[in-house]
């Protein structure tokens, strides 16, 4: 029986040291994990607080690269209407002293002018936009124009008209009705679709000399 006992003593002290050995060796598992917890939050936390400061640093690059570029677009709007300005202001020059024509007519070849060379000037000239200087001779309104206007080609002949031009256009009328007999002007326009004699322009411009 005694045998039994001790048997049996030696089993339970085995299987309580076991015990012991279990539970010792888990409380190890449990604060190394416990511990490798600690540090990957302490870990995480660290790197959350360098994403902050990198993503402060970011918005604060960016706001500097937003006031950069706001100043630049703004000068370069400002650079843009200057230009705007200055080309406008040029455009305006030009259309005031550069017009535009195709064929520049002396007012003396038109001195000799008759049926024969009249279809010669239309055969060369219809269709183009032409300029002819001269002295201004008369001025006024006819039936079938609102003003008109003959030139010649000084301004010590001015009872004869080697040139003439009409015009419907009110604006041109105001110029054409304001000019006085013996100025020098320059008229722009197309030959008119009725040939006479003097030659006759459809005009589209006048300009002081």
């Amino acid at each position: 029986m005694e045998e039994k006992n001790a048997t049996k003593i030696s089993l339970s002290t085995f299987f309580l040291i076991l015990a012991i050995i279990a539970i010792i060796v888990m409380g190890v598992f449990i604060y190394k994990l416990n511990n490798d917890k600690t540090k990957e939050v302490q870990k995480s936390t660290e790197l959350q607080s360098q994403v902050n400061i990198l993503n402060e640093t970011v918005s604060n690059l960016q706001g500097k690269i937003d006031t950069i570029s706001n100043t630049i677009n703004s000068n370069n709007a400002t650079s843009k209407a200057e230009s705007e300005k200055i080309q406008t202001t040029s455009n305006t020059s030009k259309d005031q002293n550069n017009i535009k024509y195709d064929e520049e007519i002396s007012i003396l070849d038109l001195k000799d002018l008759n049926n024969v060379n009249l279809e010669k000037y239309y055969e060369q000239y219809n269709g183009k936009l032409l300029k002819i200087t001269g002295y201004v001779t008369v001025t006024g309104g006819t039936e079938m124009f609102l003003s008109s206007v003959g030139l010649s080609d000084n301004d010590k002949n001015l009872e004869k008209s080697y040139v003439g031009g009409h015009t419907n256009d009110s604006n041109l009328v105001k110029i054409v009705n304001n000019l006085k007999k013996g100025e020098k002007i320059s008229i722009i326009g197309k030959l008119s679709k009725e040939k006479s004699i003097p030659l006759s322009l459809d005009i589209i411009n006048v300009i002081n000399e």
